[in-house]
């Protein structure tokens, strides 16, 4: 009884349903995946900026060219959904056969729906950006219009398409497609390869030019048509099994052979291993110390900045512009530098920025200026074609052209063309063998092997640490990269930026022996280093270099962690340091949740466990914020380290100074005027202002303050903003 039970349920019209929906969505993988993978990334913070940056161009600039572009490639692949689904719900396939009727309204208005989502998504996600300003109806509406206009097309296509030769007839297997439908499939595919082509040629440019939010519905609008037809359709129409999972299998196979991420240099590998140059931390600090305070009386400056994407970046540059502004002279007292991830792009955005010799820089080339470009297009486009399409050839293409690491640092390296020397195309020991080299402060860029997930460190000193890769030592072919290569080692953070492969010579030949990823995996603050630079000078031997005070400056570009020093933990320690001349300053208080209509602030740490897949996201989650927690250890160990050692110290030695954490948050979370800037890639013109306007106001707090302990004078009026 039981099984006829089960027969005649299997039999009933709603599981038939339920059945044919499971098949529809197997055979309609790659269309619903490309349009949810568009929605998704519209709707996410960094999603958002990008669609803001093109409403501010359209109402401040009156540029829609980049609207235009959007509203194209959205086109492009809502006739991309709309024709694959079509094909793909006409047919019956032998493999996964529809019991839904031809003509069902199933088979007609999904691949209809499908191809209108696409404009509707966006002008979903354009109503909903956070806005500070009037929604802009007309591009919304335009987006609607489009949709709507869309659905018409398809419901009354019939004309057009008989014109080209196509047929309306069920598509049984072994029947071959119609020739207009053929023409129309080839021509779309030679599109498909010919805009590839143009943006391996042009890798910076092109992108660029059509905008980052216009490339992925046109990179998704061709892999949806590859996969659909010549994965999907194809062999199910010749009864074989979709052929995705083969795909993915061979090009788990070409991985085998096709590395083409090996680190970029700038000229061709030596042929034997070249002498060590670069001077030791010690060296390199008498030197630099005698060049800019021979009496040895002023403390110097460490700064720790921390990954983020592009607002780590911007914050870190920002802040360093806004100090160096109110402080003249600024430059001179910080000896090192450590970055990782965006903040190492901020810092060594500020060191391209530098001018030779210690003067004001001038507006024709700051490092919160050139970081305004969009550096997602050209990081976009490498993913989605030119490297896509290397992952499946079994060898790799020559002079790695393919390789998506090359968009990424050439678009930073042209951003900073018009600054001193050009730094961003130079190696690091082409910049610090100059004659001006010991003006410049040392960096310390941050990453993190892959096979031992040690942290190594690219510097123009040597690196002597405990456990830590020296990454510029003359063995390593990251030791020839420029300095927009060394800088992007810091930030590979996947999948948008692949892992780099470093070679060793091994006294014959350049082998590869690590791939580097972003320092964050590691720490994602960069004290870690700046506590082992601090440490080392602390330690010296040498009297010049032991007495010296430093000064630790810890930029953080993460609004919602808490404050370091606001730990009872580490207030106590500050104060059995017994020391009035320690000053743990405190300079962000913590926003208090509000509640206003545009804004409510809540803190990540005050929510509780997750009940989503708790067995998986555990694992994951916990992964992810131990990366957090290991971060803040290691800051806090560097303020241990001052603290502790001025408590050892003799009463008259002057060793440590302060610690400053430079923490970003909103000004007022509540202003029309103020954006949460997102983590990624570029920043809207709104984000910028927000994080300009606190950093304004977290540098004229400590101006006066930190002044004062360097030895220097600091501006009583604020920094004019002309020509910034």
């Amino acid at each position: 009884m039981l099984t006829s039970s089960l027969q005649r349920l299997g039999q009933t019209s709603f599981v038939r349903f339920v059945e044919d929906l499971v098949r529809i969505g197997v055979i309609g993988a790659f269309p619903f995946a490309s349009i949810a993978l568009l929605a998704v990334v519209l709707s996410v913070p960094q999603g958002q900026d990008v669609l803001r940056v093109l409403l501010e161009k359209s109402r401040n600039e009156h540029d829609i060219a980049d609207l235009i572009c959007l509203a194209l490639t959205a086109l492009m692949q809502s006739l991309s959904v709309w024709y694959c689904l079509r094909w793909l719900l006409t047919g019956q396939f032998s493999g996964l056969p529809l019991q839904i009727p031809e003509g069902h309204w199933l088979r007609r208005w999904i691949p209809r729906v499908g191809g209108a989502s696409i404009p509707a998504s966006i002008a979903l996600s354009l109503a909903f950006i956070p806005n500070r300003h009037p929604v802009d109806w007309i591009w919304i509406g335009g987006f609607i219009a489009l949709a709507v206009a869309l659905i018409v097309f398809f419901i009354g296509r019939r004309m057009l398409l008989d014109t080209l030769g196509d047929q309306r007839a069920q598509v049984a297997p072994h029947v071959a497609l119609p020739p207009g439908t053929v023409r129309i499939m080839a021509w779309a595919l030679a599109l498909s390869f010919a805009i590839t082509g143009i943006f391996i040629a042009f890798p910076v440019t092109a992108p660029r030019a059509l905008g980052a939010a216009a490339l992925l519905p046109l990179a998704l609008a061709s892999i949806n048509l590859f996969g659909s037809m010549l994965l999907t359709w194809l062999p199910l129409k010749n009864g074989l099994p979709i052929l995705t999972l083969a795909v993915l299998v061979w090009a788990t196979i070409c991985g085998l052979f096709n590395d083409n991420h090996r680190v970029r240099t700038t000229t061709a590998l030596p042929g034997s291993l070249e002498t060590e140059q670069r001077p030791t931390l010690e060296e390199q600090f008498v030197s630099w110390s005698a060049r800019h305070n021979a009496d040895g009386s002023a403390p110097y400056v460490v700064i720790a900045t921390e990954g983020g994407g592009i607002r780590a970046a911007f914050w870190t540059a920002a802040i360093l512009e806004e100090l160096s502004h109110r402080i003249p002279g600024l430059s001179s007292r910080i000896f090192a530098v450590s970055g990782v991830s965006g903040g190492s792009l901020g810092a060594s955005a500020w060191l391209a920025s530098l001018p030779p010799t210690d003067r004001a820089a001038t507006s024709a080339c700051t490092a919160t200026q050139s970081l305004q470009g969009d550096y997602l297009a050209p990081a976009i486009a490498g993913v989605l074609f030119g490297d896509a399409i290397q992952r499946f050839l079994p060898f790799k293409f020559p002079r790695q052209i393919l390789d998506r690491s090359r968009a990424i640092e050439e678009s930073w390296a042209d951003a900073f063309d018009q600054c001193p020397e050009q730094r961003m195309w130079h190696t690091l020991r082409e910049i610090y063998s100059k004659s001006v080299a010991p003006d410049l402060p040392s960096v310390f860029l941050n990453t993190t092997i892959v096979e031992t997930g040690q942290r190594a460190i690219q510097s123009n000193v040597q690196v002597q640490f405990d456990d830590a890769v020296d990454l510029q030592a003359a063995k390593f072919s990251s030791a020839y990269q420029p300095l927009a290569g060394v800088t992007h080692n810091s930030a590979r953070f996947p999948l948008i930026s692949p892992a780099g492969t470093v070679l060793e010579f091994n006294g014959k030949k350049w082998a590869p022996r690590y791939r580097v990823v972003d320092g964050g995996y590691f720490d994602n603050s960069g004290a870690a280093t700046a506590f082992d630079i601090i440490h080392q000078l602390q330690t010296s031997k040498s009297d010049d270099v032991g007495k010296r005070r430093p000064i630790l400056l810890i930029i953080r570009n993460d609004a919602d962690a808490e404050n370091l020093c606001a730990t009872p933990d580490c207030r106590k320690l500050i104060k059995a340091a017994g020391d009035q001349k320690i000053a743990a300053t405190q300079l962000v208080e913590k926003e208090k949740a509000k509640r206003c209509s545009t804004t409510a602030g809540t803190k990540p740490g005050n929510v509780g466990p997750s009940s989503i897949l708790p067995e998986t996201s555990s694992i994951i989650l916990g992964l992810y914020n131990a990366r957090s927690a290991h971060a803040r250890l290691a800051a806090l160990a560097a303020v241990r380290e001052l603290a502790q050692s001025r408590a050892d110290a003799s009463a008259d030695s002057a060793t440590p100074a302060a610690v400053y954490e430079l923490a970003f948050h909103m000004p007022d979370p509540c202003s029309d005027n103020d954006v949460a800037p997102p983590l990624g890639w570029v920043l809207s013109n709104a984000s910028q202002a927000t994080m300009r306007k606190s950093a304004a106001t977290l540098a004229s707090s400590i101006a006066d303050d930190l002044a004062a302990l360097l030895h220097l004078q600091a501006f009583k009026a604020p920094w004019p903003d002309a020509g910034r």
